[in-house]
């Protein structure tokens, strides 16, 4: 059975299913019987499970009749991830826990707004049923995912890791520092996964002698010393009233996990004094192939047009009318391409932290750029990868 058809037929359940939950008729499991022998050899679809408690999946599937693709994460504190269909990233995080089977998540694009947007999910045993509700718009629309890694995409473990400590015994609560490390590593060491568990490590700073958790406890008991040497005798002496907890807290997030790549979007929250926490995120392209990380040069021929592309998508997603200056937001008259990307096989998108290119205020800045629009420039090896004609 073609993809095609297992999307259709997860689809046309989905909404059925929505209509027979609250009479509790299990017709999920029929979805099981007509896509059990729909998985090709290509793809490794997973068998019907249990939802566990801390996860990372890949789906494929159908959300209001568009093909989709979603990286999704769940550990003991949250939901969270994203997904993407014609061109940028929209992100997901966690409304509230489950209520009656079904998992809600808020939708947002990029660029922080708020979100009328929601999934509603329910678990079939080998991926998600529901719907997709635009509130802003009183519409709502089918969705339907099932759990898929095709060749060239890897399979990850979730972990997190969460400890506070404080200075003395005697402190008072708001003495306490705390660090948390949301994070993912690979099931299996099998083939170019051992490099990528390597780096993974490196970059987080994770002993390679020890298991991942030991790795991040180790690291967790490292810096919550170095937080507690930061704590000031008074807490509020630095004008610190909001934030009288010192932390460290960063989170791992799947932006693109196939075609041998794994894009990875690390997320860092910091507060040690001050009028506010530092909060900023780097981007990973990781090529399983080669066994290295990125760089633009890899995959984009500089050229000076490049810029004019970014500017004008800048404009267009921030609602900066041509003519206007980019003053209006930015620091300066111009936005040039940065080191800190990332992409999949619909774009490439460019991140800016707060302060790097405009006020704190603005929080980071996300620029999203169709692969369609600077196809001309992109290295004809990348392009293969993604199986894009020019």
């Amino acid at each position: 059975m073609s993809y095609k058809m297992r999307s259709l037929i997860f689809a046309w359940f989905a909404s059925l299913c929505w209509i027979q939950w609250s009479n509790d008729i299990n017709v999920l499991q029929l979805i099981s019987l007509l896509v059990d022998k729909a998985t090709t050899k290509a793809d490794v679809v997973i068998a019907d499970r249990s939802l566990t408690n801390e996860f990372y999946m890949r789906l494929e599937g159908e959300i209001a009749g568009q093909p989709v693709v979603m990286n999704l994460h769940r550990d003991s504190s949250e939901f969270y991830g994203n997904y993407y269909y014609k061109g940028s990233w929209l992100k997901l995080s966690e409304v509230n826990s489950e209520t009656k089977g079904t998992y809600i998540l808020s939708e947002e694009g990029l660029n922080p707004s708020t979100s009328t947007v929601f999934l509603h999910l329910r678990w079939t045993g080998e991926g998600f049923v529901g719907r997709l509700t635009d509130e802003g718009k009183n519409k709502s629309y089918a969705l339907a995912l099932h759990e898929t890694y095709p060749p060239g995409s890897a399979r990850f473990t979730q972990g997190f890791y969460h400890k506070s400590a404080k200075r003395k015994k005697q402190d008072q609560e708001n003495l306490k520092v705390e660090f948390q490390s949301q994070y993912v590593f690979p099931k299996d060491l099998s083939g170019r996964n051992g490099w990528l568990d390597g780096m993974l490590r490196d970059i987080q700073g994770i002993d390679r002698n020890l298991p991942w958790a030991s790795g991040v406890a180790k690291r967790g008991d490292r810096n919550i010393k170095m937080l507690l040497s930061y704590l000031p005798e008074d807490p509020l002496a630095d004008g610190s009233v909001n934030y009288s907890n010192y932390f460290d807290m960063s989170k791992n997030t799947i932006l693109y996990n196939e075609r041998s790549f794994v894009v990875l979007e690390r997320q860092f929250s910091t507060y040690v004094g001050g009028a506010h926490p530092h909060s900023s995120s780097t981007m990973l392209c990781l090529d399983l192939l080669s066994q290295r990380q990125l760089r633009l040069s890899d995959i984009i021929t500089p050229d000076a047009r490049l810029s004019s592309i970014l500017e004008a998508c800048f404009r267009e997603q921030y609602g900066l009318k041509k003519g206007q200056s980019l003053t209006k937001i930015l620091f300066k008259t111009r936005i040039q391409p940065n080191d800190n990307f990332f992409f999949n096989d619909r774009g490439l998108a460019f991140r800016y932290n707060a302060s790097e290119i405009a006020p704190y205020g603005e929080g980071e800045l996300t620029v999203f750029i169709p692969l369609s629009k600077i196809s001309r420039f992109l290295k004809p090896k990348f392009l293969s990868r993604l199986s894009i004609k020019r």
